[in-house]
């Protein structure tokens, strides 16, 4: 039932399989893109000699608006001046026109062909707008056949275009920088792989490096001399304890009588410099003061507040005096005592300390250990960036991409393999 239908059916398309190695793609498609050249180039020696007859027919047309006379020629000459240059201009833009093909040499060359030809006609309808409505009146025929005659050539460059289409060139051209495209990805990814490849190594190396700097901390730390440094390094940490506490107990006492030290540093005329030096570091100015003329300057200054002269309330007054009275010849001798054997026992301790040997070697160490580890973990960092690069490459899809456009455009069942 129905039967006849099919007598109106197409033929169904004739796939053919094809095989291929991955490797020879370039050669199978350069092969299918000559074959279909050839073809076109063959349809263009048919077609490109009937443009030409088309083109000497359009000079034939021009010649014969040139040479047409006027159903009237009794028109005014004004009139007649008008038509004449009107006449001239449309002549002189399908000349243009006429002059301006140039004809295609090969299929590659089609597309260009057709878009100039398309660029020229714009060029003509934009020019003969006006002259064309004008000429109307006088030479109706002649130039319509004009416009007629650079019509046919336009649909005759679109026909001659058709061509590559009709022999799939297009076609074998999409396929062609599709497998460039599969194939640079495929390069990338050798490249990615040999790169990632480096990376692992040199990580590698740095395993090894780091192991070994980790061997010769860990025997640097084992040894006597290491156990020596740690015993110097806790007796100077009990020395800096008891020069801060020696320093901050002598900064307090100086605090405490700094607001009479500032008053009296304005009034007085001797040893003002000292003064400003204690008011700005007492500790360290004191340990330069061996003859102690700050309590000079103590007893000079306790005078003036007793005598009401730096301008001390009553409470703060006796506070004052309290607090300079503390300042003994005693009481300063002794800290000047302590403090200078207590630094110069922590500079005994820090020079044996710098002397040791295995404290640089450990410093290099750590030094060297710090440094690998860095450039193992920029390393890292590498390999990953390279291995999500190589992860959003996609060569399958451009595979895929490419038998489908051979099934679709070639009839062509393609089997690619590896």
């Amino acid at each position: 039932m129905f039967s006849f239908l099919k007598r109106f059916r197409g033929k169904p398309k004739e796939v053919t399989t094809e095989q291929i190695a991955q490797a020879d793609l370039n050669s199978w498609i350069a092969q299918k893109s000559d074959q279909a050249k050839q073809a076109c180039q063959a349809d263009m020696e048919v077609q490109i000699p009937l443009i030409k007859t088309e083109l000497a027919a359009l000079t034939t047309k021009i010649e014969a608006l040139a040479n047409a006379k006027l159903m009237n020629p009794n028109i005014q000459e004004r009139a007649k001046h008008f038509m004449t240059g009107n006449r001239e201009a449309f002549m002189k833009s399908a000349e243009v026109f006429r002059n301006s093909i140039r004809f295609p040499s090969h299929p590659e060359d089609l597309k260009d062909f057709h878009s100039r030809v398309q660029e020229q006609v714009g060029i003509f309808s934009t020019a003969i707008s006006r002259p064309f409505q004008i000429l109307q009146e006088f030479f109706s025929n002649e130039t319509k056949d004009i416009v007629r005659q650079i019509q046919n050539i336009e649909k005759h460059a679109a026909e001659l275009l058709k061509l590559r289409e009709k022999h799939k060139v297009d076609a074998i051209e999409t396929i062609a920088n599709t497998i460039d495209d599969m194939q640079n990805i495929q390069k990338n990814r050798e490249q990615i792989d040999s790169e990632v490849n480096t990376i692992t190594e040199n990580i590698q190396k740095f395993d090894d490096d780091i192991r070994k700097i980790q061997n010769q901390i860990s025997e640097l730390e084992g040894s006597s001399e290491y156990h020596k440094l740690n015993e110097l390094k806790a007796e100077l940490q009990k020395n800096t304890i008891y020069i801060k506490q020696l320093k901050d107990e002598m900064s307090q006492r100086f605090s405490s009588i700094e607001p009479a030290l500032k008053k009296y540093e304005r009034i007085t005329m001797q040893n003002q410099q000292m003064i400003r030096d204690y008011l700005k570091n007492p500790v360290e100015t004191l340990a330069r003061d061996r003859d102690l003329i700050i309590l000079q300057v103590i007893s000079a200054m306790k005078k003036e507040v007793e005598s009401d002269r730096l301008d001390f309330k009553d409470k703060k007054k006796d506070r004052m005096i309290g607090a300079m009275n503390e300042f003994k010849p005693e009481v300063m001798n002794e800290f000047l005592k302590n403090y200078g054997s207590l630094t110069m026992q922590q500079t005994k301790l820090m020079q044996e300390i710098d002397s040791m040997d295995v404290l640089h070697k450990l410093a290099a160490a750590r030094k060297n250990l710090k440094k690998f580890d860095d450039e193992r973990q920029d390393m890292v960092r590498r390999r990953a960036a390279a291995d999500a690069k190589r992860n959003a490459s996609d060569i399958d899809s451009e595979k895929k991409s490419i038998i489908k456009l051979a099934k679709d455009s070639l009839d062509i069942e393609l089997k690619i393999n590896v």
